[in-house]
């Protein structure tokens, strides 16, 4: 349903993105929990699922859901996870990072604006650790940022 300015309503966008959660396919669901599910139940340690799901701001079923590759993480729920495991923006980036990365294609990202000072420490990041740290499929602006600078170190550096 569309607005007066040909926008979609919040109702019809949660539902457009909960279809695009929904379902998902053995062979990813298999995937999701090898890789990201192992890597979000390391995170939780000894804390029972509740308890990390209170901490985080994430419901009980969305954590099991997660952790058994049954739902596909979002950059939002990354975000929150790694908010409430690790202090420091430096610590929080680093493993917002590797859950993205273990998340891999199933990752979604529903174009929220970016919040400045964690993009500038994804780019610190990159530019320390290469190839071995940040910047993930979907973080086009970090992308864009770290190409930049690249470009702007080699041009320099070729003078």
């Amino acid at each position: 349903m569309t607005g007066m300015s040909g926008e979609r309503s919040p109702r019809t966008r949660a539902r457009e993105r909960d279809r695009e959660l929904g379902e998902v396919p053995p062979q990813e669901r298999a995937r999701l929990a090898a890789g990201f599910g192992t890597l979000l139940s390391i995170e939780r340690g000894a804390r029972t699922q509740f308890d990390f799901a209170r901490v985080v701001g994430l419901s009980v079923s969305t954590i099991k859901a997660l952790e058994s590759g049954s739902r596909r993480p979002t950059t939002s729920s990354i975000w929150r996870i790694a908010r409430a495991v690790r202090s420091g923006l430096r610590a929080r980036v680093a493993l917002d990072e590797r859950l993205r990365r273990a998340a891999g294609p199933s990752l979604r990202d529903y174009g929220r604006r970016p919040h400045a000072a964690r993009e500038r420490m994804r780019v610190q990041l990159t530019v320390e650790f290469g190839d071995d740290q940040p910047v993930g499929e979907g973080d086009t602006l970090g992308a864009l940022v770290a190409a930049d600078l690249d470009a702007a170190f080699r041009r320099d550096a070729g003078r």
